[in-house]
């Protein structure tokens, strides 16, 4: 990779202070996660946004592959600014499973309100056309 200033990236390059590191992470980080947002442009027929959301916000914390990548990289012996970015955004992303626990939650619970027929309604919303209108009652 090559930088603005021309110099090849790699473990001997120049260290770029940790704003810029901070900057890149933060930046590495969304843009890996907006490619995992992928399944909210799938199955439109199948499942209601909320869940095609949530289930691209549940893929935000894998990071088994870029933690794969890593190790080979660090034992080619490739390292500096670029493997400290890798390295702090998938990190930042493992750090935040809690809170992209919480979003999923929050996008998949129904709504607590009374009465069958708000039931129904919240059911026709992410249910796929042949399902609206069913009802499922709890058997005692």
């Amino acid at each position: 990779m090559i930088a603005a200033s021309g110099h090849v990236g790699g473990a001997d390059a120049p260290w770029p202070g940790w704003s810029w590191i901070f900057m890149h992470v933060i930046i590495i980080t969304l843009i890996s996660n907006v490619g995992k947002m992928f399944p909210v442009l799938c199955y439109r027929q199948e499942v209601c946004l909320k869940e095609r959301l949530a289930l691209s916000v549940a893929m935000f914390p894998q990071g088994e592959v870029g933690a794969g990548v890593l190790i080979i990289s660090l034992s080619y012996g490739i390292g500096g600014p670029i493997i400290t970015v890798a390295m702090f955004s998938l990190a930042l992303n493992l750090l935040c499973t809690g809170f992209f626990i919480a979003i999923v939650k929050k996008l998949l619970s129904p709504a607590r309100q009374e009465g069958i027929g708000q039931m129904e309604m919240d059911l026709g919303a992410c249910a796929p056309p042949e399902m609206v209108g069913v009802v499922s009652r709890p058997t005692p």
